[in-house]
């Protein structure tokens, strides 16, 4: 798997096989925050909270490796942030919160 953001708010999401070679390719809208993988071959992604988005939702999203055109919806938040992801067994998803705004010092300004 190979995910690369620009600064255009655009991923890059590729699946490579162990040669190099692109077995699959798509442009998500959005920067990827996190993306994790189970033995089975569930990915489970959640993107970057922005001031393109609603700002107040978090979104974990999931599909098959065997078919990742199909993204679902798994789980949403209200006002915190899905951080980072790890898949800990086949039933369990471990995740990293954070309060919005994630970076107080930052210069995105959401609503007030």
């Amino acid at each position: 798997m190979f995910a690369f953001s620009d600064d255009k708010a655009t991923t890059d999401f590729r699946i490579l096989n162990l040669d190099g070679e692109i077995q699959h390719q798509q442009f998500i809208d959005g920067r990827v925050q996190s993306m994790a993988v189970s033995p089975s071959g569930e990915v489970y992604m959640t993107k970057q909270v922005g001031p393109n988005e609603d700002c107040e939702t978090s979104t974990i999203y999931h599909t098959s490796v065997d078919c990742p055109l199909a993204w679902e919806e798994l789980s949403s938040a209200y006002d915190y942030a899905f951080q980072a992801l790890c898949v800990y067994d086949e039933e369990t998803l471990s995740v990293a919160t954070a309060t919005v705004p994630v970076n107080i010092y930052s210069k995105w300004v959401g609503d007030i």
